[in-house]
This record gives structure tokens, sequence and C-alpha cells, in this order.
């Protein structure tokens, strides 16, 4: 082995299950919104489910407008391994439209539980999936972190 290189183990799925929040960039200065996820587990087996807590964090000095279906302001999607989208919440939104503010430095929060179907209620076949956060601001949708799931 060369010199300065170190031996990593090979634990990487045991490692995996230590990171199940991820926090986003802010893509754009001018709306400092930051959305975050957090998974109760990192895979998922058969006819079990898995919860999705969804926070938006307003970092900036006035308040952020989200606007929407009430219970769709914060949301979750699924994407499969090239990029499409297998899974909205969203599909099932059925509240009024209303528009609601983040106060600065204030967040807000959703949580979903999620039994690894998709949008037609049919299981999803074994493997990783991506599952981001998103937010309904004034103007559209604004998409923030990301995780990694399994089905096994």
């Amino acid at each position: 082995m060369p010199k300065g290189f170190m031996r990593r183990p090979r634990a990487v799925l045991l490692l995996s299950a230590f990171f199940v929040t991820a926090t986003c960039s802010l893509e754009d200065p001018a709306l400092p919104l930051g959305l975050e996820i957090s998974l109760d587990k990192v895979a998922l087996a058969l006819n079990d489910s898995i919860r999705i807590a969804l926070t938006a964090t307003n970092y900036g000095d006035t308040p952020i407008a989200l606007t929407g279906p009430s219970d769709c302001l914060l949301f979750f999607d699924v994407r499969n391994a090239t990029g499409i989208s297998v899974f909205g919440s969203h599909e099932n939104c059925t509240g009024p439209q209303v528009t609601e503010t983040i106060p600065a430095g204030r967040s807000r929060e959703a949580v979903f539980t999620w039994n690894g179907h998709n949008s037609a209620g049919v299981r999803l076949p074994s493997g990783f999936y991506g599952v981001s956060a998103l937010a309904l601001v004034v103007g559209g949708t604004r998409r923030g972190a990301s995780a990694v799931i399994q089905i096994e």
C-alpha cells in the first residue's frame, strides 16, 4: 500500500444507517429557505413503513410564504435510480388552497408515513430510491435535501 494511504473498513452499509438526516444548501439567496429530510430508517422491509419528517427553516430576515393545498405545503417525492418520480406525497392533497408564512428564524415541520408503494399503490421493486423534501413557495416548488432509502 502506498505511503500516506490508509485502509478503510468495508462496512459501508453499516455506516449508512447513521446518515438518515440531510440538509440542503441554499440555492437561491433571495429565498433563504432550508429544507431538511429525516428518515427513521434507511431500509424498508416488506410490509413495513418508514417515517419521513420534513423541516423547512427560514434563514432570512423576513417571512417566507408557502402557498398551495393546506396539507401539502411541504411534501416529498420518491425517484428511482433513473430519476423518474415513482411516488409523490402531494398526489393525494385534499386541503383548501392557503397561504401560510414561516417567520424569520422559524421552522415548519410535516411528518409522513410511507409504505414503499408507488403512485398506483403497487409495492416498488427492491433497490435504492431517492427521497426529496419539497415546499410550495409563492411562484413555484422549491426542492431541498434528499436521502437514499433501500427497499428490500
